[in-house]
C-alpha cells in the first residue's frame, strides 16, 4: 500500500482544511471527515477536525488521522465498491461505534437500492446516526456503549424534540444495534438500560393534544380552493378526495386514475396497500386542467407523471445531502407552495399539506363503512375479518365520496 500523508507545510484552505498530497486517494471535507467518492456516494474513513462551539477544529495530529484514514480505505477499498459490508479490522475483538453504524448504513443502502426500503427512511437513519455519533463520540467502543450512555443519549435525543420524533431516532438506533449482532460484527446483543426507550403512547397523546386538532374546517378548506393556482388546486381536492398526501401525488401517473368513469387505483407507494377511491366531477375536471397544462417532463421516465415542476422534475424528490449530517435534501414544491396559500388567507395553525388527508379520513367516518375508508386511505388492515373480505363494492367507495363530497358542498 502506498504511504500518502498530510503536506508538511502549515498553509491551509480558506475553510481550514489541511492541503492534502496530490496522490492522495482522500479529500478533505469542510465537516471535518476524510471522504472519498465511491459508487456515487461519499464515503468517510477518518476525520481531521471534530466539531466546537459551530467551527470544525484540527486533532493534535492531521498526519496521522490521514495515515490512519488512508489506510482503513485500501483495507476496505474492494468490499465498498462492490457493495459488501468491510470486515473488522484484524485482531479487533471490541469494533468503534462508528464501525458498527457505518456498516448497518451500508447495509441499508443495499436496501434502497433494490427497493425494499425509500430514501427518505434511508435519510433519517443517516440522521439518527449522525446524532448517535455527535452525542457519544465515534471513537467510543461498543463495550462502552453502558446502560448509562445510553440514557444520557435518551436524555440529549429529548432536547428540543417532539416525543414522536424522538421515538423515531431511538428505534432506528436500536435496530443498528440489533443488525450489527445479527450479522456477527459483536459477539453479543446490547444493554440498552430501561431509559433508552420510546416515549409512552399517552406521552404522545398528550403532546397531539397540547398541538390541537390535525385536519381543516371545511371554510378552510372551501377558501383554499378558491385562492390556489390550478395545480395545487387539483393537489388540494385529490388529497380531500382521496386522502393523497404530497409524495403520493408526486408518484401518480396517468394508468392510476380513469378520467372517463371517475376512479382512481392508486396503491400506497410507500407500504404497497390497495388504494381506490371514486373521483369527484370536480377532481376529474381539476385534474383535466393539470394535465392540459402541465410542463414536458425533463425526464423520458417522468412522462406520464400528473403532476411535474416548472422545469419538468417531480414535485416532491428527495437527493442525497452533501453532509451527511443533514441527513437529506427533500425538495417538496406542493408543501411550499401550499404554505404559501395559508399565509395568504391568514390560516395560522401549524398544519402543511398533509393535514388534507387528516381531513379526509376524519369526514369519510360519518359513513360509517371502516372497510371502505380503509381502502381509500390505504390502511392495512391485519384482522381475520380482512382475511375473508374478498372484495368491497363501487357503491359502497361511492358512498365513501359522496359524503365528503356533500360535507364540502353542501350548503
Amino acid at each position: 500500500m502506498p504511504k500518502v500523508t498530510a503536506n508538511r507545510s502549515r498553509r491551509k484552505a480558506k475553510s481550514g482544511k489541511p492541503k492534502l498530497k496530490k496522490d492522495c486517494p482522500l479529500f478533505a471535507h469542510s465537516n471535518g471527515r476524510l471522504m472519498k467518492w465511491i459508487n456515487g456516494k461519499q464515503v468517510a474513513f477518518g476525520r481531521w477536525g471534530h466539531r466546537e462551539n459551530g467551527k470544525v477544529v484540527p486533532v493534535d495530529d492531521v498526519k496521522a488521522a490521514v495515515d490512519a484514514a488512508v489506510e482503513e480505505y485500501y483495507r476496505t477499498k474492494d468490499d465498498r465498491e462492490a457493495g459488501r459490508t468491510p470486515p473488522p479490522k484484524p485482531g479487533s475483538d471490541d469494533p468503534r461505534l462508528d464501525e458498527v453504524v457505518s456498516a448497518y448504513l451500508v447495509s441499508m443502502d443495499r436496501k434502497v437500492q433494490s427497493g425494499d426500503v425509500s430514501s427518505r427512511h434511508f435519510a433519517e437513519t443517516r440522521r439518527s446516526r449522525m446524532m448517535l455519533l455527535d452525542t457519544t463520540g465515534r471513537d467510543v467502543t461498543i463495550r462502552e456503549m453502558t446502560p448509562d450512555r445510553f440514557g444520557k443519549l435518551r436524555a440529549a435525543l429529548s432536547k428540543g424534540r417532539g416525543p414522536v420524533t424522538v421515538g423515531g431516532h431511538v428505534q432506528r438506533i436500536r435496530c443498528a444495534f440489533k443488525f450489527a449482532y445479527e450479522s456477527g460484527l459483536i459477539d453479543q446483543p446490547v444493554r440498552f438500560g430501561g431509559e433508552f426507550s420510546k416515549p409512552k403512547r399517552s406521552v404522545v397523546r398528550k403532546d397531539r393534544a397540547a398541538k390541537g386538532r390535525r385536519d381543516f374546517s371545511r371554510d378552510e378548506v372551501t377558501a383554499l380552493l378558491d385562492r390556489a393556482n390550478p395545480q395545487l388546486k387539483a393537489a388540494i381536492l385529490i388529497a380531500v378526495n382521496c386522502g393523497l398526501g404530497a409524495k403520493d401525488i408526486a408518484e401518480l401517473r396517468e394508468r392510476h386514475v380513469d378520467l372517463k368513469r371517475g376512479w382512481l387505483d392508486f396503491p400506497r407507494p410507500k407500504t404497497g396497500v390497495e388504494r381506490r377511491a371514486k373521483l369527484w366531477d370536480e377532481t376529474v375536471e381539476a385534474l383535466r386542467v393539470q394535465i392540459k397544462t402541465r410542463t414536458r417532463a425533463a425526464n423520458r421516465d417522468d412522462g406520464d407523471r400528473l403532476f411535474l415542476s416548472a422545469v419538468g422534475t417531480p414535485v416532491v424528490r428527495q437527493t442525497e445531502a452533501t453532509d451527511p449530517k443533514d441527513g437529506d435534501n427533500r425538495t417538496d414544491l406542493i408543501a411550499a407552495q401550499f404554505g404559501h396559500l395559508k399565509h395568504k388567507i391568514d390560516i395560522k395553525k401549524s398544519r402543511g399539506f398533509y393535514s388534507l388527508r387528516h381531513t379526509c379520513r376524519t369526514v369519510a367516518a360519518e359513513c360509517k363503512d371502516p372497510e371502505a375508508v380503509g381502502l381509500v386511505m390505504g390502511h392495512s388492515d391485519d384482522s381475520m375479518a380482512a382475511n375473508y373480505t374478498a372484495r368491497i363494492s363501487d357503491d359502497r367507495m361511492e358512498a365513501v365520496a359522496q359524503t365528503i363530497h356533500n360535507w364540502l358542498y353542501s350548503e
